[in-house]
Formats: C-alpha cells, sequence, structure tokens
C-alpha cells in the first residue's frame, strides 16, 4: 500500500490534510533528489544546503509540536465525558453510601427469610 503524503510528516488532521499533501509532496521529491544533486552542486551551494538543513529540520519539529498538541487537544475534548463520569462517580455522598448498604441488608435479610434450607444464603 503506497503512504499518502499525510503520513510523510505525521499530519492526520482533517483541516490540515490539503496543506500537508502539498508540502509534503513537494518536500519529500526534492528531499529525495538531494542525495543524486548534490555530486553537481558547487561547494558554494553545498555550504548554502548546509546551512538551510538545521532550518529546515527546526522547521519540521516544530510543525510536529503543532500536530502533536492539536492531537492532543483533540484527545482531551473526547475524554471530557469520561472524566465527568468518573467524577460523578467519586462524589458520592455518605446518604447514597449509608441508603446503599441499607438496602444491600434488606436484600440479604428477605432473601435468607424464604429459603427452604435452614442455612443462610448471606452468613
Amino acid at each position: 500500500m503506497a503512504q499518502r503524503s499525510s503520513d510523510y510528516i505525521g499530519i492526520h488532521l482533517p483541516e490540515h490534510q490539503e496543506l500537508a499533501k502539498r508540502f509534503a509532496g513537494a518536500n519529500k521529491h526534492l528531499i529525495e533528489q538531494l542525495p543524486e544533486v548534490w555530486t553537481y552542486l558547487t561547494e558554494e551551494q553545498k555550504a548554502e544546503v548546509a546551512q538551510l538543513v538545521p532550518e529546515l529540520a527546526q522547521t519540521i519539529r516544530q510543525l510536529l509540536a503543532v500536530t502533536r498538541e492539536a492531537r492532543r487537544q483533540v484527545q482531551v475534548e473526547h475524554n471530557q465525558g469520561l472524566k465527568q463520569l468518573l467524577q460523578s462517580w467519586a462524589e458520592t455522598d455518605d446518604e447514597d453510601v449509608a441508603e446503599q448498604r441499607e438496602t444491600l441488608a434488606f436484600l440479604k435479610k428477605a432473601l435468607d427469610a424464604d429459603r427452604l434450607s435452614d442455612r443462610p444464603l448471606f452468613p
């Protein structure tokens, strides 16, 4: 399966797909051709390319940092519902706990009352 151009630079957010395709398509071609072209460059051109490489690397790192933050933000938004549910479970008050214990005690007593055996179901 062919690699998508958006995979090449790690962008998978829908709003950036077209930009990623254009960037990756143009730059991937240039990067792949660099070893072949390198032999034809003058020393001055090689020095210029060598100076541009750190800038390009920094730009790519910044782009990846922005996309990581965007993905993280999307994940945080997706987790809000689960976070709220867990918080509601953690915020049960003492009255609810006491009522649940009373209900359990009542159920145990009711189940043990009508048994055919003399042994209690819940000792």
